[in-house]
């Protein structure tokens, strides 16, 4: 017997020029959500780690991120489970500047042979 790969993964990274806010895991794959990293230069910063259904847009608050100061950051680390064909999302509303959130993992296959 052998175990599947495991794929170290980026899934969201938003940047003010770049404002990725979700990543779909792919059919045949489950993702492990263990970074969630937010941080902001000027900011009152309220954003949530979400698994959301794309069809429905339902959606499951996995972790949540209140920043306020200049600069500000936080790091939350977990083993956040989302199967395949839901969304990692990343929801909520800023007030400022130089929002940086980066949410990361692994990405494992469903297949054991």
């Amino acid at each position: 017997m052998s175990y599947s790969p495991v794929y170290s993964a980026a899934f969201v990274e938003y940047t003010d020029a770049s404002p990725n806010t979700q990543f779909q895991v792919p059919s045949g794959y489950t993702a492990i959500v263990r970074q969630f990293s937010v941080y902001a230069e000027l900011a009152a910063v309220n954003v949530q780690l979400a698994s959301q259904d794309g069809e429905t847009g339902n959606y499951v608050v996995l972790a949540s991120a209140i920043l306020a100061g200049f600069p500000a950051s936080q790091q939350l680390y977990g083993r956040w489970v989302v199967p395949e064909g839901l969304t990692i999302a990343l929801l909520g509303g800023e007030v400022g500047t130089g929002l940086n959130v980066y949410i990361g993992g692994y990405l494992l296959t469903n297949v054991v042979s």
